[in-house]
């Protein structure tokens, strides 16, 4: 009695190397797929753990110190635009206030707006290079430009650049804030000059 033939879809055919090379090519592509889905996971919550520089205190003394010693400024349409501000061909009207750090030629600025938003824009001026960073009321978001002072070449920062950048002005502001407040606030103290930040 001749023995009854498998059928083709059978355990053992299935794992045969002739059968077995599609089903690793799945694998493969499924593991591929998992690895880049835990990358952009792990990448997400990367950014969205960062904790903000900005707090609501820190905020606080911001405002408080740009109503005593700040200056109605207009932020140039070349910068206001492309920071999502305002649209094209528009400045974006504001009040800040500016101090020198150190170096003594970094100027820094801190600018809210004159309107209903609340952006805020933060600024650093180096003798070669202007940075303008816009972020919200938590420096929970950033957007950067930087613009070269001899031809005027303007460009847009990438995100983690951008980030690290924007903490270290909201650090400067953070530092110097206090003594700032007091020097405005006490007329019998030297008081530093205002400067203007574009």
């Amino acid at each position: 009695m001749r023995p009854m033939t498998r059928p083709c879809n059978s355990i053992e055919n299935i794992n045969s190397m002739p059968h077995r090379l599609p089903w690793l090519c799945i694998l493969t592509m499924l593991l591929v797929m998992v690895t880049s889905l835990e990358a952009q996971t792990s990448a997400t919550n990367t950014t969205s753990t960062h904790v903000p520089a900005l707090t609501p205190q820190l905020m606080t003394k911001m405002l408080q110190l740009i109503a005593v010693s700040g200056s109605n400024r207009e932020l140039a349409a070349e910068f206001a635009h492309p920071l999502g501000l305002t649209a094209t061909g528009q400045s974006w009207p504001n009040r800040q206030v500016a101090s020198y750090g150190i170096p003594s030629n970094f100027n820094h600025g801190f600018a809210v707006s004159r309107g209903s938003d609340q952006d805020v824009v933060l600024s650093l001026r180096t003798p070669d290079t202007i940075y303008v960073f816009r972020s919200d009321r938590h420096g929970a978001s950033a957007t950067a430009l930087s613009c070269d002072v001899k031809n005027g070449n303007i460009i847009t920062l990438n995100f983690v650049n951008a980030r690290k950048a924007l903490d270290n002005e909201i650090r400067f502001w953070a530092k110097n804030v206090d003594k700032l407040i007091q020097m405005k606030t006490h007329p019998e103290l030297p008081k530093e000059s205002e400067h203007s930040q574009q």
